[in-house]
């Protein structure tokens, strides 16, 4: 059963507390900078309206995987055509290896919490591995 997994304020909360703590506090400020423009599409977009419209073509069956975050999913591809990629698997390597467009994604690795960078695999790229897991950080109010 799909569900929304945490509000807009949420996301938005999660995404200033990771950018501040991997780009303020580390004076890497210049990746905002350069990337304010998708920063402030995603800040102000509330998708989580996407969830109620999707609903109906996902199984009420809550047997196997539960399903991804749909919000985190179209997140990633806006930020996907934004940035002029066409290929899924191409912005599966710009994910894991530029943590800025998952922070803004809403997708997160455990390993962040001790400085290791890596991506969860977005439900739409075909090859799982199991050591990928969705985000384990806490989402404010």
């Amino acid at each position: 059963m799909l569900s929304l997994k945490y509000s807009h304020t949420q996301y938005q909360n999660f995404v200033h507390s990771l950018l501040s703590k991997f780009y303020l506090d580390t004076h890497q400020q210049i990746t905002l900078f350069t990337n304010f423009p998708y920063i402030a599409k995603l800040w102000h977009a509330d998708l989580t309206a996407i969830v109620p419209l999707i609903r109906n073509y996902y199984s009420s069956s809550t047997q196997g995987a539960p399903p991804k975050d749909a919000v985190a999913m179209l997140h990633s591809l806006l930020l996907m055509a934004f940035k002029g990629v066409t290929s899924i698997p191409a912005w599966i390597d710009t994910l894991r290896s530029d943590p800025f467009f998952a922070i803004l994604s809403g997708f997160i690795y455990f390993g962040v919490l001790t400085g290791e960078w890596a991506v969860e695999n977005p439900p739409w790229y075909v090859t799982w591995s199991a050591h990928w897991i969705p985000c384990a950080v806490k989402l404010g109010d």
